[in-house]
């Protein structure tokens, strides 16, 4: 088990809004599994006890939807093909 005391960054939008950051220590991500390809996590909130909780998601724990469209504002740069994916 790691313990570590880390600070919450605080970030102005320009929209005068003010959002909450928590940065993972990089060891920590990567014995996670948390890569910049496959970074999505749950965060758990319990109320009661005032703590947070953060768990990897494996693949099959994962519920996503991919629908391919034919229409698309973005150009893949290196073969000039259109590929959206709507993912939700």
């Amino acid at each position: 088990m790691d313990k570590r005391i880390l600070k919450i960054s605080f970030n102005k939008a320009g929209s005068g809004s003010i959002t909450k950051r928590l940065a993972i220590p990089s060891r920590i991500a990567s014995d996670m599994g948390i890569t910049k390809n496959d970074r999505e996590v749950e965060l758990i909130y319990n109320d009661n006890k005032k703590e947070i909780t953060i768990k990897k998601l494996n693949l099959y724990e994962k519920n996503i939807d991919v629908n391919v469209t034919s229409r698309c504002n973005s150009i893949n740069k290196r073969d000039k093909t259109r590929l959206c994916l709507n993912i939700s």
